[in-house]
């Protein structure tokens, strides 16, 4: 196994090597990776570190795509002195585009005062986790409270529409003039925690999912408000219908709207797609192994694929015809796990990756056969991001993100973790090149 792992790396073609070729077989090797990585995560606690360093080399092998068993391969060959394994898994992690968090690891600052190789293995994933901070930020409501999460963009008008965890609301922010509340604060009659928004601007609608969160306005009886999706009046907000998702309980992703005017809907918790065709009245379920956390959705122009970003399995291509799914694999030992939002600018994907340290925004090219990420290229890496990215959309030749939502500040009750501000409402443009 050791042999097999280090040789991989060293060719620099550990991820894409291992690659699935089959539904099947990823979801097995997600699966055997996360096994072994929770029995890794006991044996260190107990102290028992190689037996931990054994079980982190399996899950790295079997799901070298997920950057932090990798990260935690560099951990512990620090701590056992293996300055061959710890230049492997730095380099490793320079082509996944993260690690940030084993740069300051006392161990490995340790071994690499002992070994110039080593250090020079860190400097280069410093310089690539550095680099890309090519956006710009613009903050568009000075409210602390808001927690932002998704966000759409009207293209004719400009109009931008983001949404409150907190305040169960759409943020209308119009190209000039002042932003605006879509409900009433004052009305606790609004929905639960808003989540994603979809601009139907053919029909002057927004879609809308909503559901329980702890970081809602506490005035809710939560229990009476299940996962929804709904249908808003663009103009005043009169919601017009809406569908429970699932059996009420998960928490939508992300929506998205197809070329036939269907509604496309993750859920994060369920792992399922909901989709809701023109004109119809009763939701549809759609469920697939490869499916274990949806996030990100986007119908590709001509509505023969839809793109699914989901966290645990990467970047997943559903043909609604025929009801196929497949796993497209990466190129050159990247990654696609951990992507949020995600949307098609072109012939190419733009996914926000909050899933990998530090977070940043991908350019992502396909090959003909739309089956494997040939190009993972960076576009956006804030330095200081205020929060969590999530969501973004494409207007013209931009990409507009949130890049504040307040998810690492709150706990899973809804209370603060430390004392730092909560950030405002914060969004980050980068350009989008041809």
């Amino acid at each position: 196994m050791r042999t097999l792992l280090l040789s991989l790396i060293a060719a620099s073609a550990l991820h894409g090597q291992i690659a699935d070729t089959t539904t099947l077989d990823a979801v097995l090797r997600a699966g055997v990776a996360r096994t072994a990585w929770r029995r890794a995560a006991l044996s260190q606690r107990a102290g028992h570190l190689d037996s931990a360093f054994r079980d982190v080399e399996r899950a790295v092998t079997a799901w070298g795509v997920q950057p932090a068993y990798t990260e935690g391969f560099v951990r512990l060959a620090a701590h056992r002195d293996d300055a061959g394994a710890v230049r492997a898994g730095l380099r490793a992690l320079g082509r996944l585009g993260s690690g940030s968090g084993v740069l300051t690891d006392s161990a490995l600052t340790r071994v690499a005062h002992a070994n110039t190789g080593i250090a020079d293995a860190i400097a280069m994933l410093r310089a690539t986790l550095d680099s890309g901070n090519l956006g710009t930020d613009r903050t568009v409501l000075a409210d602390s409270l808001a927690f932002p999460e998704g966000i759409d963009i009207d293209a004719k008008s400009g109009t931008t529409y983001i949404t409150s965890l907190r305040h169960r609301n759409v943020l209308v922010v119009p190209s000039a003039g002042a932003p605006r509340w879509l409900w009433d604060l004052a009305d606790a009659r609004r929905p639960a925690a808003v989540f994603g928004v979809v601009v139907d601007a053919a029909r002057d609608r927004l879609w809308v999912t909503t559901a329980r969160s702890p970081f809602a306005d506490a005035a809710v009886a939560r229990d009476s408000l299940p996962s929804e999706l709904i249908r808003v009046r663009r103009r005043d907000g009169a919601i017009e219908a809406r569908w429970t998702l699932g059996d009420g309980h998960g928490t939508p992703g992300e929506a998205t709207l197809a070329p036939d005017g269907a509604v496309l809907v993750t859920d994060a918790v369920t792992g399922a797609v909901y989709r809701l065709a023109r004109n119809a009245r009763a939701l549809e379920t759609i469920r697939h192994p490869l499916l274990r956390s949806p996030q990100g959705i986007v119908a590709d122009a001509d509505g023969r694929f839809v793109w699914i970003a989901d966290w645990s399995h990467g970047l997943i291509r559903w043909e609604p015809a025929t009801g196929a799914f497949v796993r497209v694999t990466e190129a050159d030992g990247g990654t696609l796990l951990g992507i949020d939002g995600l949307r098609a600018f072109g012939s190419a994907l733009i996914g926000v990756q909050n899933g990998i340290t530090p977070q940043r925004v991908v350019r992502i090219e396909l090959d003909r056969a739309a089956a494997m990420a040939t190009r993972i290229a960076t576009i956006d890496r804030p330095h200081a991001a205020p929060g969590e990215l999530t969501v973004g959309a494409v207007e013209g030749s931009r990409f507009r993100y949130v890049q504040s939502s307040q998810w690492p500040l709150w706990d899973e009750k809804g209370a603060r973790i430390g004392a730092a501000p909560l950030p405002r409402i914060v969004l980050r443009e980068v350009g989008l090149s041809p």
